[in-house]
């Protein structure tokens, strides 16, 4: 059965409409495996945009998902959800030389930097590689400061989001 179910966005995103229409995954009877599979179906495709909702709860996580054009799948915008989210940190993957090398502001602008040595941010994307995945009990999804506050009796978990440039854990 497919879960997914077709969301309208209108909230623009980096001032653009990210996308027509998005399909999320968010079915709450989601088991743990049913979630590190729809993680799986995207690796190696591009995140285009993360961060949390515009009211400050959920964490959002936008891909974009291609296949060979030759299959006619056609590429697609999806959004994964993480609710409930109470922490969300981003670190660099990128080494220090390399991060160094890419201070100029003229490397978020793809047509100016291109050119230049550094890390050209204004690609605008990040390959999701090694993926996404579903991490099983951790001290931050049960112990941490956030649940012992928290008055829901939901379940927390812990996902980290792994892209060739940065690690994001929520």
């Amino acid at each position: 059965m497919d879960s997914f179910r077709k969301v309208h966005r209108v909230r623009a995103v980096r001032g653009k409409s990210l996308a027509r229409w998005t399909r999320v995954r968010d079915d709450p009877a989601m088991d743990g495996l049913e979630i590190q599979a729809a993680f799986d179906e995207v690796s190696d495709q591009a995140i285009v945009f993360h961060g949390f909702a515009d009211y400050m709860r959920d964490y959002d996580v936008f891909v974009y998902a291609t296949a060979d054009p030759r299959t006619g799948i056609a590429p697609k915008h999806l959004r994964y959800r993480f609710k409930h989210c109470v922490r969300a940190s981003s670190t660099s993957a990128l080494s220090p030389e390399v991060w160094t090398a890419s201070l100029d502001d003229r490397l978020i602008n793809y047509e100016q930097g291109r050119d230049l040595d550094g890390y050209v941010w204004g690609v605008k994307w990040q390959a999701l590689y090694p993926g996404m995945r579903l991490v099983g009990d951790s001290a931050d999804a049960t112990d941490g400061p956030a649940r012992s506050d928290c008055l829901s009796t939901k379940p927390l978990s812990k996902r980290t989001v792994t892209t060739s440039r940065s690690s994001s854990r929520t």
